[in-house]
């Protein structure tokens, strides 16, 4: 979700859009750019440079299918939500590997 809304702004290459999301392996996230290009949600466009240049972004929206459209607008706004509430998951996460954790070990 988030990949797809920061590519709204114009193209990025690989390594830019990774550091603009941070926390994320490379690996996870050509994972991610590869089912997003898939979905049709992102368009990635290599050059013949030494090393291969990647570029990425998001389709132009104009044109396109109001079923696509309004796939944009509903990722757009969970990616939002997801922007603005990041460190409630966070603290979610933890409390259920803690949890998990002390149910391992007969406390809960």
């Amino acid at each position: 979700m988030l990949v797809v809304r920061l590519l709204v702004a114009g193209p990025l290459r690989f390594n830019a859009l990774n550091k603009s999301i941070g926390g994320l392996s490379a690996k996870v996230l050509s994972r991610a750019l590869r089912d997003l290009e898939r979905d049709g949600l992102v368009t990635r466009t290599a050059y013949p440079t030494v090393p291969v240049t990647v570029n990425t972004t998001s389709p132009r929206l104009a044109g396109r299918s109001s079923a696509r459209w309004t796939r944009f607008r509903t990722l757009d706004a969970l990616s939002h939500w997801a922007e603005q509430n990041i460190e409630a998951v966070h603290a979610s996460q933890v409390n259920q590997k803690m949890s998990a954790c002390a149910r391992s070990f007969g406390f809960a």
